[in-house]
């Protein structure tokens, strides 16, 4: 899509640098080492962390390298042909299983069944096989998420949240009661940013099915969110969020303090902190045709297959994504919620400066979620889509085209990248 639809993040390529004794000169062993892929948000605080690490493993040190996020999905197939992949790799999870197919990652299975101290259970809902493809285990969860409407108290005044089973119809009416134009523009939102797959999901909707091998944005629940959508942002009976158009330039409203209200994940709890804003969180509200169930998010830690010390390279995941001292540090620094429920519910995390007051809400939408599905072909057909999404929302393509117009043509070029 000629229009990207995401921000741009950026990744941390860190390295676990061994503190060599001269084996040769004194008669000491080499010690090994080790690698992992991160990415930069929230670096500072993370160092919290690999601190800890290095205390516990004083003979390893960790070494901060920059990948760009954007660039991820070519950056680490170079890196694993070269020989330079680190030992333990950050993955976004959509190349997961794409990963895991072309034997980049290796199954970790054996290590947690081997593992007398490792009790799955102690998860989040789902958290364990948000890390899982094909019924084997390739990651653990270093922190997980879901995302949730914030609104900003003090744009709402005395106007009082929605109740939590809240629906399209009433966000649209909320939303409106904050709209502020100046001239040909407006100066407010009522909604500041929203992805697209919220609405398809929170309506029942699907993108694919039979494992990745089918395309389903002909689904009528899809295309009425698709619509919606484009609605939200163009049609004047609907409009509250940003036009594509309007979009340029602007960055996100809500964090600007220019909308009521905006979708945001536990990873975004400290940003808005940091820019001050007074807010306080709702589920996202549910379609028509939906019950507002939203797909699972989160961190997946894995091993890279080439690593000559996947022994210590399992430790310093686990290390990361289940030791009580690393995920506590995470709670405490609100990086993004921690993957392990105790305490990602305890007081470290609930009471943190950077948590909303209702984070019970939030708990309460994790156990709400699926497991969205991914696939070798994803991106390349979601490529593919991206094109008629643009068409349907961004008037820069000319006169807008209705979802349900262009359903079975945008779904059949789309089976055509799965096939």
């Amino acid at each position: 899509m000629k229009k990207k639809l995401c921000a741009v993040l950026s990744a941390l390529l860190l390295c676990l640098v061994a503190c060599f004794a001269a084996a040769c000169r004194g008669g000491r062993t080499a010690r090994s080492t080790g690698r992992w892929l991160t990415h930069t948000h929230a670096y500072e605080h993370n160092q919290y962390i690999f601190d800890a690490f290095e205390e516990a493993y004083p003979e390893y040190k960790i070494k901060a390298v920059p990948i760009n996020y954007d660039s991820y999905g070519e950056e680490v197939p170079r890196m694993f042909t070269g020989g330079t992949l680190p030992d333990v790799i950050w993955l976004r999870e959509e190349y997961l299983p794409i990963f895991a197919e072309e034997g980049v990652i290796i199954p970790i299975d054996e290590y947690v069944e081997a593992d007398e101290e490792f009790d799955g259970s102690k998860y989040v809902h789902n958290a364990l096989e948000f890390c899982s493809y094909d019924g084997s285990l390739y990651a653990l969860p270093r922190d997980i998420g879901v995302q949730v409407m914030a609104f900003n108290l003090d744009i709402m005044g005395d106007t009082p949240l929605p109740e939590n089973d809240w629906t399209w119809e009433d966000m649209v009416e909320l939303g409106k009661q904050f709209m502020v134009q100046e001239g040909d523009s407006y100066s407010q939102y009522g909604l500041g940013w929203l992805d697209w797959k919220c609405l398809v999901y929170s309506n029942g909707g699907t993108l694919f099915a039979d494992g990745g091998t089918r395309a389903t944005f002909n689904n009528p629940k899809t295309v009425d969110a698709l619509q919606f959508y484009s609605d939200l942002a163009n049609d004047p009976d609907t409009m509250i969020m940003p036009s594509a158009e309007a979009s340029q330039g602007l960055g996100n409203p809500f964090i600007g303090k220019k909308a009521a209200f905006a979708v945001v994940g536990s990873w975004d709890f400290v940003k808005l902190q940091k820019v001050g804003i007074n807010y306080d969180i709702r589920p996202f509200p549910s379609g028509p045709d939906g019950e507002g169930t939203m797909r699972l998010s989160g961190l997946p830690i894995g091993i890279n297959s080439k690593s000559d010390q996947k022994d210590m390279a399992y430790e310093l995941v686990k290390f990361l994504c289940y030791s009580e001292t690393a995920q506590t540090l995470q709670a405490q620094y609100s990086i993004a919620m921690p993957s392990i429920e105790s305490i990602a519910r305890s007081d470290v995390y609930t009471t943190t400066e950077f948590a909303p007051p209702s984070i019970d809400i939030y708990f309460e939408a994790l156990e709400n979620t699926f497991i969205e599905e991914h696939f070798k072909n994803e991106q390349a057909a979601l490529a593919v889509f991206e094109d008629y999404l643009y068409k349907i929302y961004n008037k820069a393509s000319g006169s807008l085209v209705r979802a349900e117009d262009i359903a079975e043509e945008m779904n059949a070029a789309v089976q055509a990248e799965l096939s």
